[in-house]
C-alpha cells in the first residue's frame, strides 16, 4: 500500500480467506510488515521453527515431500458482507485510492467465487498502477532508497 498499489497475484483474495476480512484489511491497508509471531497468530504460517535449518532437514528426512493442508481456511460465505461502504470511506480518507480499492477487493473475496475475485483484483490493480497517486508514491518510495 505504501506504493499506492494493492497486493496482486491473488493476495487480496487469499488473505481474507486465511485470516478473515478484518485482519486482512488491516494488514493490506497499513502496508506494515509483521513479525513471525504475529503471522503465526493470524494463521498465515503453520508453524515457527527455532532452528530453520533443522526444520528444513526434517522435511528431507521424511521423504522430501511437503504436504500442506489449509484446514483453517475461512469459508468466504462466513466473511461479513456488511460494513464495506464504511470501511471503504475510512480507508480512502487515510490511505487514498489504493486503500479504498483494497476494500473493494476484500468485498469481492467475501461475496464472489475465487476466480471472480481474482478478476476484480486484476482490474483494480491495473487501475491503481495507472493512477497518478501510485506514480507519486512509487517515486517518493524509491527516492528514499540508496
Amino acid at each position: 500500500m505504501k506504493l499506492g498499489l494493492l497486493p496482486g497475484a491473488g493476495g487480496t483474495q487469499r488473505l481474507p480467506r486465511l485470516v478473515g476480512a478484518s485482519a486482512a484489511l488491516g494488514l493490506m491497508v497499513s502496508g506494515e510488515a509483521i513479525d513471525a509471531g504475529r503471522a503465526h497468530a493470524l494463521g498465515l504460517v503453520d508453524r515457527l521453527a527455532d532452528d530453520p535449518r533443522a526444520a528444513a532437514s526434517s522435511f528431507v528426512v521424511h521423504g522430501g515431500r511437503v504436504v500442506v493442508t489449509r484446514d483453517r481456511t475461512v469459508d468466504p460465505a462466513s466473511l461479513p458482507t456488511e460494513g464495506f461502504a464504511a470501511r471503504r470511506a475510512a480507508a480512502a480518507s487515510g490511505g487514498g485510492l489504493a486503500a479504498a480499492l483494497i476494500v473493494d477487493c476484500v468485498e469481492a473475496a467475501a461475496t464472489r467465487p475465487f476466480d471472480d475475485g481474482l478478476a476484480v483484483e486484476e482490474t483494480t490493480f491495473r487501475r491503481c498502477l495507472a493512477s497518478p497517486e501510485a506514480a507519486t508514491r512509487m517515486a517518493a518510495f524509491f527516492a528514499r532508497r540508496p
